[in-house]
């Protein structure tokens, strides 16, 4: 289902000092808080385009001075669903995983986790992993399947590494594969070079 950016008449109503959230009250007085406030806005939205009226809720620790603030200040957060979360479930695949409550796969995820957040980190120290950091992982996964292809292999050697296509792999160990996934190779492609 693809979104769209909506217009709308928004109105809006806040108040301070509230302090009829239960579970907000305990959990204030167990942090040794026991005068922590809650802030609240109500907001009425109409759509321009269908009519369509929506009514919601939106409680702060943070006092605005109006609902209008506390409403554009929330509306910031898809600044932040559109670049961090994006990236992280589309560029990272990462609802596709399977995620359980199972011990093993919550200790192996973070074992990967921290192995990639460790290259990552080292990768990030050199000049061309600085000049990556714009790059996103979305369009650096096309840039690479377009130059190594859909399924790179990372070969290490004692002080080296490389990185190749598996059919590149396959074909160097005497087993070239009947069909190709790879794109057709285009003059001047990586693909195109023969090795020096």
């Amino acid at each position: 289902m693809e979104g769209r950016k909506q217009s709308r008449q928004m109105s809006t109503a806040g108040v301070g000092d509230l302090e009829s959230w239960p579970s907000f009250v305990d959990a204030a007085q167990q942090v040794g808080a026991p005068q922590a406030k809650l802030w609240g806005c109500l907001l009425h939205a109409v759509d321009q385009e269908t009519q369509e009226v929506e009514d919601w809720a939106l409680v702060s620790t943070c006092p605005f001075s109006t609902g209008w603030q506390a409403y554009t200040t929330w509306r910031q957060r898809w600044h932040i669903e559109n670049t961090g979360f994006r990236e992280f479930k589309e560029g990272w695949h990462v609802e596709a995983a399977p995620w359980t409550h199972d011990d093993d796969t919550v200790a192996w995820g973070r074992v990967t986790f921290t192995a990639v957040a460790f290259n990552v980190a080292q990768v990030a120290k050199t000049a061309s992993g600085r000049r990556l950091i714009q790059v996103g992982i979305r369009r650096l996964r096309r840039k690479l399947t377009q130059e190594i292809g859909p399924a790179p292999v990372i070969v290490f050697t004692k002080d080296a590494y490389g990185v190749f296509d598996i059919e590149e792999i396959v074909t160097a160990l005497g087993r070239p594969p009947r069909y190709s996934v790879r794109r057709p190779r285009t003059a001047g492609s990586r693909q195109d070079r023969s090795p020096p």
